[in-house]
C-alpha cells in the first residue's frame, strides 16, 4: 500500500494517448501531462514528480533522452517508457543506459499499466525508506564516533 501521494508526468505528442492515460491513471494519482520532452523538462524543473511515463517516438527529444535528462535533474525519478515499435536497441537503451524500470508496448492494457506503476511506486517508497534508515545509521555512527573521541 502506498503511503504517499504521487504525481505522474505523462509525456506523449499524441493528445489522445495523453487523455486516455490521464483518465486511467487519474483515479489514483495526481497527473501532469506534456506534449514534448522540452515541455516535460520545464515541469520537472518546477514540480516534484514521482514517476515519468514517456513515449519513445516524439519530435525533438526521444523518450530515452528525456529519461536521462530527467534523471540528471531528479535522481530519484522513476521512469517508464512507452513504445509502439519492437526495436531491441530501444529496449536495451531504455533499461540499461536510461535506467527505465519498465518498457511498455503499445497498445497497452489499462489494468497492467496501473499494476506496473503501482508496483514501481511501492518499490520506490521502500527504497527511499531504506535510504533514510541508512542515513540515520550513518549519523548515529558519526555521533558515537565523535563522543568516543571527546
Amino acid at each position: 500500500m502506498l503511503k504517499q501521494v504521487h504525481t505522474i508526468l505523462i509525456v506523449d505528442d499524441d493528445r489522445n494517448t495523453l487523455r486516455l492515460l490521464e483518465k486511467v491513471l487519474g483515479r489514483r494519482y495526481t497527473i501532469m501531462t506534456a506534449a514534448s520532452g522540452e515541455e516535460a523538462m520545464e515541469i520537472l524543473r518546477r514540480q516534484p514528480v514521482s514517476l515519468l511515463l514517456t513515449d519513445q517516438c516524439m519530435p525533438g527529444m526521444a523518450g530515452t533522452e528525456l529519461i536521462r535528462e530527467g534523471r540528471s535533474l531528479c535522481p530519484n525519478l522513476i521512469c517508464m517508457l512507452l513504445t509502439g515499435k519492437d526495436d531491441v536497441g530501444v529496449f536495451i537503451d531504455a533499461l540499461t543506459k536510461s535506467r527505465a524500470v519498465r518498457v511498455i508496448n503499445k497498445p497497452w492494457n489499462p489494468e497492467k499499466i496501473l499494476a506496473d506503476i503501482h508496483a514501481a511506486l511501492e518499490r520506490h517508497e521502500a527504497q527511499l525508506k531504506d535510504r533514510q534508515a541508512m542515513n540515520r545509521l550513518k549519523q548515529a555512527k558519526e555521533s558515537l564516533k565523535k563522543l568516543a573521541t571527546d
